[in-house]
């Protein structure tokens, strides 16, 4: 019981008991000091003295019982109000358990259904793309895309400092011309990867993010690698974000990335065209790749960085035409 319903009950039963104990204290102390008076003189007048007082006594004992007799009829009012009360109060702290419990069971519960209905989702969109991708036959070839400038004021405005971020996808970079094959929004430049509208060493700056592992080793290492690194200038600097295999591998033993994860990021969601890994890099290996398309100083910026499921790095080389002095 809480410390307010037992105050509450106190303050009833002394507001009850009160006209009556009051009675009862003052007769009794008034019996208590009128025997206590000195003795007379003389056998007699102690006798009628003490007959008296008996009387007295007598009378006000009487009254007494009668008191006691109107705090009996007094008590069950008492105990009543008491067990009251008590059942008042067994009874807010059952609704606030029972309250307490259904919260709880609330909570639980809509997070079941939000997780169900991620799943579900999830399963719809893949069932979809698989639709797409298979249900018709053998798959087509990809149209070629034909190169168009979708944001001609965004690369004006950069003048002779061109940085391009190619394959963008969803995830455009404010300060550089995105390109995608895909018109997204955030894309610049709608073109194929392979295919940049561009001339030679006009550009300072290729970003690639999760896109050399989309196309075979052989492809960047004869065609698309050697193509990018024409249009940088003397200085011009290549960056490159790929899965850290290396990283991916230390991960999956030690039991922080699930296999299935590990699987996922190996060989891509494999939903859409463009959507196939081919390839896995470490440091090293992805280094001797870069030197072999002419560029230089090579350097890691950062090896086994966390990217939702995956573990990335990021390396960037240079384009050296003159040795500096």
């Amino acid at each position: 019981m809480t410390e307010g319903v037992q105050l509450s009950i106190k303050s009833s039963v002394k507001r009850l008991a009160q006209p009556v104990m009051g009675r009862f204290y003052s007769r009794t102390e008034n019996v208590v000091q009128s025997t206590v008076v000195p003795l007379t003189s003389g056998l007699e007048s102690r006798q009628n003295w003490t007959d008296t007082r008996l009387d007295e006594a007598e009378a006000r004992l009487r009254e007494l019982a009668g008191d006691i007799e109107a705090f009996s009829r007094y008590l069950p009012t008492v105990i009543n109000t008491i067990a009251s009360q008590n059942a008042t109060g067994r009874e807010h702290e059952r609704r606030m358990t029972a309250l307490s419990d259904r919260i709880d069971w609330v909570e639980a519960t809509s997070d079941q259904i939000r997780n169900e209905a991620a799943e579900r989702l999830e399963f719809m969109r893949r069932e979809l793309m698989y639709e797409q991708r298979y249900d018709g036959g053998p798959r087509a070839a990809a149209e070629p895309v034909e190169p168009s400038i979708v944001n001609p004021a965004k690369l004006d405005a950069m003048g002779d400092d061109i940085r391009l971020n190619v394959g963008a996808g969803h995830i455009a970079k404010a300060d550089y011309l995105n390109v995608d094959a895909r018109e997204l929004p955030g894309i610049d430049i709608v073109a194929d990867v392979r295919d940049l509208p561009f001339e030679a060493e006009q550009v300072t700056e290729i970003y690639s993010a999760h896109v050399l592992e989309h196309f075979p080793t052989e492809e960047l290492r004869r065609k698309i690698l050697p193509t990018w690194v024409s249009l940088l200038r003397d200085g011009g600097t290549f960056v490159a974000v790929v899965p850290d295999v290396a990283a991916m591998v230390r991960e999956t033993a030690a039991g922080t990335m699930p296999f299935g994860d590990f699987i996922r990021v190996m060989y891509g969601d494999q939903e859409y065209e463009g959507d196939f890994h081919f390839a896995g890099y470490t440091q090293e290996s992805l280094a001797e790749l870069l030197e072999g398309a002419g560029l230089s100083d090579v350097v890691v910026r950062e090896a086994g960085r966390r990217n939702g499921a995956c573990f990335e790095m990021e390396i960037a080389a240079t384009r050296r035409l003159h040795t500096p002095d």
